[in-house]
């Protein structure tokens, strides 16, 4: 009887380290797969704030932009009211053409040159309209990363809390 006794404590002894060696190995595995999740927070971390770095910039870009729309815009209607002044001038002038030909002549000049700024800052305008469409699609851009990261995270939570359960 004693013998049988002896038996049945070595084949528990020999159970119960079995059972140690499986749940330490099931524990070396979840341990590893916490550690390798903790890691990929971390970049996931670091990718959000560099992402929200960039998106700071674009957004000071893009209010930059509007000031420079806004300071053209006033620009335009300021030359307009010259071109406007130039005009009226020009209508009184009319009947003093042959004597003031040398200073229609000048005029004439400083029109062009006025047309020619005029089509810079057109072409500068359709640039910063161009540069703000492009800052907002890489805005959304970032959005729609930004909602992928946070259900990648989600996700990742969810899988590890449903393992720790």
């Amino acid at each position: 009887m004693n013998r049988i006794i002896q038996y049945f404590n070595f084949l528990g002894v020999v159970a119960l380290v079995l059972l140690s060696a499986v749940q330490w190995r099931n524990n070396s595995r979840l341990v590893e797969q916490n550690s390798g999740l903790q890691r990929s927070m971390q970049d996931l971390t670091g990718k959000l704030a560099e992402q929200d770095k960039n998106l700071k910039g674009a957004t000071a870009d893009l209010d930059d932009a509007r000031q420079r729309l806004a300071k053209s815009d006033l620009d335009l209607k300021e030359t307009q009211a010259t071109l406007a002044a130039a005009t009226a001038e020009r209508k009184l002038l009319t009947g003093e053409r042959d004597q003031l030909k040398g200073t229609l002549a000048q005029w004439a000049s400083a029109v062009s040159v006025r047309d020619a700024a005029l089509k810079r800052q057109d072409a500068a305008f359709t640039k910063l309209q161009q540069d703000r469409n492009d800052a907002i699609s890489k805005f959304n851009e970032l959005v729609a990363r930004y909602d992928a990261v946070v259900k990648q995270w989600n996700d990742a939570r969810t899988k590890l809390a449903g393992r720790q359960d």
